[in-house]
């Protein structure tokens, strides 16, 4: 089945979900854990950074990513569409934004820099590009940190009160 059949579809619903934040946080891997269900070994992990792989065309020709974007929610059916962003292209986010259901805000627990471009940069782009889409922040790189988790949870409590996940590929954990 042709993915574009769920945008015709009348009782499918398409999930926009668009994934941002600095480069080399994790956000492609975040990505083909949940659409591909692929994991890679500890090594795989940690030899190199994995630069923005991941293209919206893969919902049309992979079938088996097509199938794992579907989903029953609340007795909707719908289809989540991960858009994956590179960190540095501002151009190119700027068209990723457009008519985004969803954002999710991706720093890395291993560097705190990139917790402070949540604040400073990442939340009021987001906010000047999707005012109405609600912002998921995602902690990836969980096996790396160094952070203080109590201080991410004072940084992230104007940002985004109700929900921020951390996650791990070598834990295996929210993946």
């Amino acid at each position: 089945m042709d993915s574009d059949m769920d945008y015709e579809r009348p009782n499918v619903e398409t999930i926009k979900c668009v994934v941002v934040g600095d480069n080399a946080v994790g956000k492609t891997r975040l990505i083909c854990a949940r659409a591909c269900n692929a994991t890679l070994t500890q090594y795989q992990l940690l030899a190199t950074h994995v630069p923005t792989v991941w293209a919206i065309d893969q919902y049309r020709v992979c079938q088996e990513v097509l199938e794992r974007s579907r989903d029953v929610v609340d007795d909707v059916s719908v289809s989540l569409r991960l858009w994956d962003t590179f960190g540095d292209h501002h151009k190119d986010r700027r068209f990723a934004y457009g008519r985004s259901d969803v954002v999710v805000l991706c720093f890395s627990i291993a560097n705190p820099n990139s917790l402070h471009h949540v604040k400073t940069m990442w939340y009021p782009e987001i906010k000047h590009f999707c005012p109405r889409a609600p912002v998921i922040l995602v902690g990836c790189q969980l096996d790396l940190r160094y952070a203080d988790l109590e201080a991410v949870n004072r940084a992230r409590r104007p940002l985004a009160r109700e929900c921020w996940i951390k996650r791990s590929d070598i834990l295996g954990k929210n993946l």
